[in-house]
């Protein structure tokens, strides 16, 4: 059957638009994985409503750039060092008015004072 899909395209100008269009039942390549960031910028949205801010100001506070959650918005990366960094700012500044994500995994305090 594969074979009469190649040929049929082969004596056919029209070309599929994509691999999914070619070979529906086929399985994705590449697994597709949600934002590996995901929890930061839930994090992120969470406090920043809370506190009645932006998430530039969230991410001022939490990394001193204030672009950082919206290049983790944009898809982009950032390494596992400052992922685990904001993600203990965020454990140890969390308002205690607000409950943690039941969904994230909070790590333990560092023992820092609140800032």
């Amino acid at each position: 059957m594969a074979d009469q899909t190649v040929l049929m395209f082969r004596s056919s100008r029209a070309r599929p638009a994509s691999y999914k269009e070619a070979f529906p039942d086929a399985a994705p390549a590449i697994p597709t994985e949600p934002n590996p960031h995901q929890h930061l910028i839930d994090l992120c949205l969470a406090y920043a409503s809370h506190k009645n801010v932006t998430h530039w100001r969230v991410s001022l506070l939490a990394r001193g750039d204030g672009q950082y959650f919206k290049r983790l918005m944009d898809g982009k990366g950032s390494t596992v060092r400052v992922s685990d960094a904001v993600m203990r700012w965020f454990s140890d500044n969390w308002p205690a008015d607000l409950e943690w994500p039941s969904d994230i995994p909070r790590p333990k305090p560092s023992g820092k004072e609140a800032a």
